[in-house]
């Protein structure tokens, strides 16, 4: 007696063991290949556009450094500031401030980078070209970027956020650079030249390589503290203190899978050589892989609509065909 339920069951059962479960397999493993390629693909693309990012804010760095650097031997310049410190009559002493204004003026035309220049005499007499942000004198004295240019004459020294109060950070000043001048026929008194800086550039730069930017782009200084986020909240974090970022000088991998409890993420970064800035990039796995993952899906859909179709003809056509033989 032949049993129509049997032979179909038998024909499905082939069928999902020899045609779908290959399919799914198949379908698997060439999903996994093909995100493999596709994180590799975007590992180089970002590497590419970190190196060219960190060229472009050393090249930043390197122009602020240089236009302070030019204060500092400006002769005309210091010669005035170390004549305003002597001065006790108080009309020459507002010429002598007009003059030094207009030779800043002129210096930094157009460029509207300088919020404030501030010089130190080591007679404790202060010249302040634009009101600084700073409360106290004696703050900057305290600095290890004081102490630091004391220590290294004419060598340009910077750090990010002298103060952290909102009103800092606020206002935007996140580079204040400073330089110790030696002391000269011109320069008979200036033992420190103190400026802050906009940093409005570095922004732009910033932006030009984020806006088509899956992933989110970070910049940390050469201490770590993070300077540039579209997170705000990791702004003046140093990486070791964000979760998935606190090993990353540890990886000698410039490139790294991150896995924890079910957050997936793929780090990037890149460390210049001489300022020893480090940009990261990081991306959420499903961000990347989302395509891919939907095109799976559909295949999926696809199949499986198919198989059910073809389940329903398979017990159809048995029925019908096996039915006159039976009889």
């Amino acid at each position: 007696m032949i049993n129509s339920k049997n032979m179909s069951k038998k024909f499905i059962s082939s069928f999902i063991l020899f045609i779908v479960i290959p399919f799914i397999i198949t379908s698997v493993v060439i999903n996994k290949l093909y995100e493999g390629v596709l994180v590799s693909h975007y590992n180089e693309k970002t590497q590419q556009n970190m190196e060219q990012l960190s060229m472009d804010i050393e090249l930043e760095l390197r122009r602020i450094s240089l236009n302070v650097a030019k204060v500092s031997n400006e002769n005309e310049l210091l010669l005035l500031v170390n004549s305003w410190y002597e001065e006790k009559d108080s009309v020459k002493k507002i010429e002598i401030s007009t003059k030094i204004e207009s030779k800043l003026d002129y210096l930094f035309a157009y460029q509207g980078m300088i919020n404030s220049i501030v010089f130190f005499s080591k007679n404790g007499q202060i010249y302040k070209y634009k009101d600084p942000l700073y409360k106290n004198d004696s703050d900057v004295k305290d600095s290890s970027l004081y102490k630091e240019s004391i220590k290294n004459k004419d060598k340009v020294f910077s750090i990010n956020n002298f103060n952290s109060s909102d009103d800092v950070n606020a206002k935007g000043i996140d580079f204040l650079v400073g330089i110790s001048p030696e002391y000269s026929w011109y320069n008979t008194a200036t033992e420190f030249i103190y400026c802050e800086i906009k940093t409005e550039a570095l922004n732009s730069i910033y932006s030009r390589f984020t806006n088509d930017s899956v992933g989110k782009m970070i910049i940390a200084d050469p201490k770590g503290k993070i300077v540039i986020s579209p997170d705000k909240s990791l702004l003046g974090k140093n990486v070791s203190q964000v979760e998935y970022l606190k090993d990353i000088n540890n990886k000698d991998n410039n490139f790294y899978k991150y896995n924890y409890k079910k957050d997936t993420k793929y780090i990037s970064k890149y460390t210049s050589e001489k300022p020893g800035w480090t940009v990261i990039n990081i991306i959420d796995d499903k961000a990347l892989t989302k395509d891919t993952t939907n095109i799976m899906k559909i295949l999926f859909a696809i199949f499986v609509v198919f198989n059910l179709f073809f389940i329903l003809y398979c017990k159809t056509f048995f029925k019908d065909i096996l039915k006159p033989i039976k009889e």
